[in-house]
């Protein structure tokens, strides 16, 4: 572990961490704004259970869920509740931050570590050279 730390310590500097703290935003709100998933909740009020609509966003996890309630029986449980029709899962947004910014961090040290000027160059060199024979063959 010792060794995977020093070698993130070599490659990753200032500018980096900002690359990864952007790169891992940018991804939780991708995936807040481009997954939906619908399912119902039960919620309980004045001894009745209600069924009640539920929208998820976020990818992997569910990380936020807005309750669609109809009917001026369910708005009331809803507004009752003390919650509110905006649930915040907190617990599934720290996953997802981990798991974006795991994704973030593991691109963009492959980013420096892989160095796209040589690579480039190096295809580049290659490409023309594939080029060369293929025209020499005709």
């Amino acid at each position: 572990m010792s060794g995977v730390l020093e070698e993130l310590d070599r490659y990753i500097g200032a500018r980096e961490v900002v690359a990864t703290l952007l790169l891992t935003s940018l991804f939780l709100f991708l995936s807040l704004v481009s997954y939906t998933r619908g399912s119902t909740t039960e919620l309980m009020y004045a001894k009745r259970a209600y069924n009640i609509r539920i929208l998820y966003y976020g990818v992997p996890l569910g990380m936020v869920g807005v309750l669609m309630p109809i009917g001026y029986d369910q708005v009331t449980a809803v507004m009752n509740s003390g919650e509110g029709t905006l649930r915040i899962l907190w617990a599934q947004l720290f996953l997802d931050f981990v798991l974006y910014f795991l994704l973030a961090l593991f691109i963009v040290y492959a980013f420096v570590k892989l160095e796209p000027d040589r690579l480039r160059a190096s295809f580049i060199s290659e490409w023309s050279a594939a080029t060369r024979l293929s025209l020499a063959a005709i």
